[in-house]
């Protein structure tokens, strides 16, 4: 358990300095032996995204959702991979159930201005 543990802790440093390739690793470590430990799989997820694999995101994103369906987090974290991926409407809507969750919550009201910003300019 204790190697679960440092794991877990390097993986989340590492996430929190930018070395999303080091998190991926240490946090892959960490689910594997622990399926529950929701907070590392929603970071891996976000890891997953920040390195451009969108599709493993998304996949873990959802699995942290079906696990928790009121994190909004999550929600928002899986409105930006699905954005990367280029699924606006899924991303829009993923942004928006966060948003129906948390309204005070910013991140998703930004990235949909940022959406529908890129929308208007691509039809312009």
């Amino acid at each position: 358990m204790h190697r679960q543990g440092t794991a877990r802790s390097a993986g989340l440093a590492a996430y929190r300095n930018g070395d999303y390739a080091e998190s991926v690793a240490r946090l892959r470590e960490v689910v594997a032996g622990d399926h529950d430990d929701l907070e590392a799989v929603s970071y891996l997820g976000a890891a997953y995204s920040w390195l451009n694999q969108h599709d493993e995101a998304i996949q873990v994103l959802l699995r942290v959702i079906k696990d928790q369906p009121d994190d909004a987090r999550a929600y928002y974290n899986l409105g930006v991979a699905l954005a990367h991926a280029m699924n606006d409407a899924a991303a829009v809507e993923a942004f928006n159930k966060a948003l129906t969750l948390c309204p005070a919550y910013t991140r998703p009201r930004r990235a949909l201005a940022a959406l529908h910003a890129i929308s208007t300019e691509a039809r312009e």
